[in-house]
């Protein structure tokens, strides 16, 4: 597996850390969170370090319970989705 790219914790994942990462294909990451703002408007996303895998994750959850996970790995032109159980809408 890739070694994370996000891996700073004192460096907040915001869009300008994004935007250096993820370079020209940020506008896919950005159309991706709007799809998810649109489609799941229920569920709530947030950046989270967490110390035991030395990166930041994106987490996607509905009422306490995670449903996806985002880590950004090296290359950051891909990205691992993570759902951990199929969403009921």
């Amino acid at each position: 597996m890739d070694k994370p790219c996000t891996n700073d914790k004192d460096e907040f994942p915001d869009d300008e850390v994004l935007s250096r990462y993820l370079g020209k294909v940020k506008t896919v990451w950005d159309s991706f969170m709007d799809f998810l703002k649109d489609e799941y408007p229920s569920f709530t996303g947030e950046w989270r370090y967490y110390n035991d895998g030395k990166s930041w994750l994106y987490k996607l959850t509905k009422k306490k319970k995670l449903y996806a996970g985002f880590p950004f790995g090296i290359i950051c032109l891909r990205l691992l989705f993570i759902f951990l159980t199929r969403p009921k809408i």
